[in-house]
Order: C-alpha cells, then sequence, then structure tokens
C-alpha cells in the first residue's frame, strides 16, 4: 500500500529556491526525490498574485487540509447496518448514539444558561 507525505515547509522552500533559479521540474524533483507531478501540482495549486512563494503556499495547503472531510471508523453495530444485516434492535442502539452525540453538541454549543433554563 502506497503512502502519500505532505510537502513539508522546507520542501516548499526547496521547491521556491530552484524555481527561482529557473530549474525544470524534473530536476527539482528528482533532486527531492518527489515525482515531477507532485512539484507541478504544488506550483500550480498554491500560485498566488506574485507567483509562487513558499510561506504562502503553506499556509494555503494547511487551509486546504483542515476543511477537508475526516473518515469515520464505523464500530461493529454501524457495520452491520451498512451490511444489510440491521435489525430494529442495531437500528434502535444507533439512533440513540446518533441523537446522544447530537444533544452533547448542542449543550456544548449553547453552554450552561440554556441547559439551566431548560431550553435545550
Amino acid at each position: 500500500m502506497r503512502t502519500f507525505n505532505h510537502l513539508t515547509q522546507e520542501e516548499r522552500y526547496h521547491i521556491y529556491i530552484m524555481h527561482k533559479k529557473n530549474i525544470s521540474l524534473g530536476e527539482i524533483a528528482k533532486d527531492m526525490g518527489r515525482h515531477k507531478s507532485t512539484i507541478s501540482r504544488e506550483l500550480r495549486r498554491n500560485k498566488g498574485n506574485c507567483g509562487y512563494r513558499y510561506q504562502q503556499a503553506h499556509i494555503k495547503a494547511q487551509r486546504r487540509h483542515i476543511h477537508k472531510p475526516k473518515a469515520i471508523k464505523l464500530d461493529e453495530a454501524m457495520k452491520r447496518v451498512s451490511r444489510g444485516e440491521g435489525t430494529r434492535i442495531i437500528g434502535a442502539v444507533i439512533w440513540r448514539r446518533i441523537t446522544l452525540f447530537i444533544s452533547q453538541q448542542k449543550r456544548a454549543s449553547y453552554g450552561p444558561l440554556f441547559i439551566q433554563n431548560g431550553l435545550l
């Protein structure tokens, strides 16, 4: 299985310096031990009005990764439902977990005054 590593700020700085010296993408990639499409994608995605700047590129990349949807691990009951083996009991257990989770989220977001006054 392949593993993918995000570019570090140091690698972005390396790309910035070498790109500024008009070194080809293939040579930059070879020097860094990355594929040339990685370098090309980095330059294309993170280019600003003044061209590619490594600090700006790093911030843009971090912002993109913050908003990326996260994978959720399923416990055994949820796996059964997803396989179509769900029964009313499993469905009820999952429904209870979901409503409990939503309730906890509401309580955390509204704060103690709403809870104390019975508004939730």
